[in-house]
Parts: structure tokens; C-alpha cells; sequence
């Protein structure tokens, strides 16, 4: 639609695809690529594996596309992954200690707001194209043991 791409890297493609389809998952990030999906759907979009390598290997690899190409979606111009991160005991423990006010616990996922990203998703999801395109990867993701409606 626009010419603009991106690149990513993954070890886990079924995760990866599970991911791209599904809405909340999406939604609950700033990812300019994730937000381009959410905006113009998934018809306007194409996906390509551009290689096949080691899991050691796929950030370097990751690297030499994101400077070979250079797209547009991709902010970030260094590759780089959270894989194997973790935090530290003194975050966990404040993550677990945050505590929400009502205020802000009624802004989540209210069953309006559900509706109204459901309804989203159904509108992104509902043409023919795109049915036909999410197909193609119902064999990869039932093969792996992915639901196949996430």
C-alpha cells in the first residue's frame, strides 16, 4: 500500500505468527509495524522469510537486512533481542508490589472496550483476501500444536 517494510527476527515462527494475528497482542504495544496492521489490516500487508539460520545467529542476521534494506517500519536501526532476558529480583518484586487504583483499573479492558476491539478485529479480519491469506499458515500452526483461532 505504502512501499514501507520491515524486518524482525524470530526462533519460534509459530509464536511469531500467532502473535501477528492476534489482536490483543497487538494492541498492548507501541510497535509502529504493530500499529500499521492495526490501522490498514492485514490485506495490505505481506509477509516473506527472507532466511532460515541458527538461533544464534538471527540477530546478526537481523542486523545485515536492517542495513541492507532499510525499512521504514523498523525505529530501531540495531537489532537486538530480549530473548533469555531477565529481570533482576528487585524488579520482579516491584512489578509485583504495583498496585492499580480503581480509576485506572475501570480503564482496562471494560466490557465496552472488549466490544469495541473485537468489533475492531473483526472489520481488519473480514475480507476475503485476508481470510485467504491466514490460511496459508493454519498447517504450519496446527503442526506445531498452535491454536489455530487464537
Amino acid at each position: 500500500m505504502n512501499g514501507k517494510s520491515y524486518v524482525g527476527s524470530s526462533v519460534n515462527l509459530g509464536l511469531r505468527f500467532t502473535s501477528y494475528y492476534n489482536y490483543g497482542f497487538l494492541s498492548r504495544t507501541e510497535m509502529v509495524i504493530y500499529k500499521a496492521l492495526l490501522k490498514y489490516g492485514y490485506s495490505n500487508f505481506s509477509l516473506e522469510i527472507l532466511e532460515f539460520c541458527e538461533a544464534s545467529e538471527t540477530i546478526s542476521r537481523e542486523q545485515y537486512y536492517l542495513e541492507l534494506l532499510k525499512p521504514d517500519y523498523n525505529v530501531l536501526k540495531t537489532a537486538g533481542s530480549s530473548l533469555g532476558y531477565k529481570h533482576s529480583e528487585d524488579t520482579l518484586a516491584k512489578l509485583k508490589a504495583r498496585v492499580f487504583s480503581p480509576e485506572h483499573k475501570s480503564k482496562l479492558w471494560t466490557p465496552e472496550h472488549r466490544a469495541n476491539h473485537l468489533e475492531a478485529l473483526k472489520i481488519i479480519n473480514s475480507s476475503e483476501e485476508q481470510k485467504k491469506r491466514a490460511s496459508v499458515f493454519s498447517p504450519f500452526l496446527t503442526e506445531r500444536g498452535v491454536n489455530e483461532n487464537p
